[in-house]
């Protein structure tokens, strides 16, 4: 690839697109809902299907407005990152291309990418999401920012793809932040250590949970009217409408996940056959809130390096490289 950048260039990753819709009534034919106490569960926790549509994307990009949320998880992991700025920008090699993977509105890592530019890197910024609208987003927040970027726009799990489009002779940068909580970690952890070279560099980060501060992580989302919109455009693509649902968030001990759920109070005539009945719950957005030695634990499996916080502790990340061979636990 060239090493020319046009700043507002995004390129579209074949393979990428999916029906919403197809792929809820695949999930649910797949499996019969978990039985807790009187009700049924219903899982519909593939974070592809969060941001299928631009209403969703629009909330998604409205989850930080909740005051809770941004007194919480949102400026514990800025206090996190501006914290550690010097350590992270310290294992920054002068050339680098930074994969920011399921980039958001991008505006905490363009500060990264900004402080390494002021340390003399030569970086360029590669947001990757799935929504197309979350990405223009990205995209334009780099640009007004004078950062050199070219947007990707597909799931980031290809990763392939994505580095098909960087710069070989660079050191790749991959920013999976609090992308982290949404996924199987070993899945995503093992994905990246399977593509990574020594020279490259990992980050990754999650709110800590611990005996008195679940109640606080929960009302960030139940409080929340971006992760509400998120729950409710996702079985929009089923035929629910708002007045059919109830929304709500609570903790999995057993997990150790928020999961942010619907109740089922009507059900379309659609859907009559699917055998989601009044009265069930579909769990629809998870988000993994590990303990510090879980968290510790899984990515010392995969990455040597070392463990980041903020002031309060209260908001750890991993920063490392990929784990060399025979020293996996």
């Amino acid at each position: 690839m060239a090493e020319t950048i046009r700043e507002s260039e995004i390129v579209t990753l074949a393979g990428t697109k999916f029906s919403p819709g197809s792929e809820i009534l695949t999930l649910l034919a797949r499996q019969s809902p978990e039985i807790r106490g009187d009700t049924r569960v219903w899982m519909l926790n593939d974070s592809k299907l969060w941001y299928a549509s631009q209403n969703q994307a629009d909330a998604y990009l409205k989850v930080d407005s909740s005051e809770a949320y941004k007194k919480g998880m949102h400026n514990a992991e800025h206090a996190c990152i501006q914290t550690n700025m010097n350590t992270i920008i310290g294992m920054m090699e002068p050339r680098v291309s930074f994969l920011d993977l399921g980039c958001g509105n991008a505006n905490m890592t363009i500060g990264i990418v900004k402080s390494a530019e002021s340390k003399g890197r030569d970086v360029v910024f590669y947001p990757v999401d799935i929504s197309p609208r979350i990405l223009s987003v990205a995209v334009q927040n780099a640009k007004s920012e004078g950062v050199k970027t070219r947007g990707l726009n597909g799931d980031f799990e290809l990763l392939g793809e994505l580095l098909n489009e960087t710069q070989p002779e660079r050191q790749r940068v991959f920013n999976l932040g609090a992308n982290f909580v949404n996924f199987n970690s070993d899945h995503i952890l093992g994905l990246i250590s399977g593509v990574m070279r020594s020279s490259d560099l990992v980050y990754f980060s999650a709110q800590i949970s611990n005996n008195h501060n679940v109640p606080e992580i929960v009302e960030q989302y139940r409080d929340n009217p971006g992760a509400k919109g998120m729950v409710f455009g996702t079985l929009a693509h089923v035929g629910f409408s708002p007045k059919d649902l109830e929304y709500n968030a609570r903790f999995n001990e057993k997990t150790k996940e928020v999961e942010a759920y619907a109740v089922v109070k009507d059900l379309p005539e659609k859907l009559k056959g699917t055998g989601i009945k009044p009265g069930d719950e579909i769990v629809v957005i998870t988000s993994y809130k590990p303990s510090l030695g879980d968290f510790e634990s899984i990515a010392k499996k995969y990455f040597d390096g070392k463990l980041i916080s903020d002031p309060e502790m209260t908001y750890f990340a991993f920063l490392g490289k990929k784990k060399k061979p025979g020293l996996r636990l």
